[in-house]
């Protein structure tokens, strides 16, 4: 499994797990509610400086610190 497959998975899992919407996850991490439906999709793809700020706020969010994620 590549990175961006295993982050988007995680993302994913989070939006279950705190029962929150894909999309608001989705915005959260990229600052876009489409952006894991589009990498999905082979839409787009992001650069790594997109993944890594991604994963930061994934983690924030995954600690309960919502507003470092922002």
């Amino acid at each position: 499994m590549d990175y961006l497959s295993d982050l988007l998975d995680r993302a994913e899992a989070f939006a279950r797990e705190s029962g929150q919407s894909v999309k608001t996850v989705s915005g959260k991490l990229f600052g876009n509610g489409s952006r894991i439906a589009d990498y999905r999709a082979g839409k787009v793809s992001p650069t790594l400086g997109t993944l890594k700020v991604a994963e930061a706020r994934l983690k924030a969010l995954k600690s309960g610190s919502e507003t470092e994620a922002a």
